[in-house]
């Protein structure tokens, strides 16, 4: 059981950076979008807009309800802001987590 929720995961992370919009054949991606998803998929897309191994996503913390902005209208990807919460920063950073204390 354990291991059919690994490759779950495997696979959602997979279809969530994928889908960023950081492939040079898809087409243009609109100008903005919102996306409301669980912690690890938005860390993989994180992750994949800075070109990291998506093997290391959980070393990036997300607090929950926070938002990130990432700008994908450059020849790159530039993570503009990251996990910012009403408090206006970050509200952990232990590796893989992200949650208030």
């Amino acid at each position: 059981m354990a291991q059919l929720r690994e490759e779950e995961r495997v696979d959602a992370e997979d279809r969530a950076a994928s889908g960023s919009g950081t492939d040079a054949e898809k087409p243009a991606p609109p100008r903005w979008a919102m996306i409301v998803s669980h912690g690890d998929i938005i860390k993989a897309i994180i992750a994949d807009a800075l070109g990291m191994p998506l093997d290391d996503f959980q070393r990036l913390s997300v607090a929950p309800g926070s938002f990130t902005v990432i700008d994908y209208s450059g020849d790159r990807p530039v993570l503009a802001a990251m996990s910012v919460t009403a408090a206006g920063l970050a509200q952990s950073a232990a590796v893989g987590g992200g949650g208030m204390r």
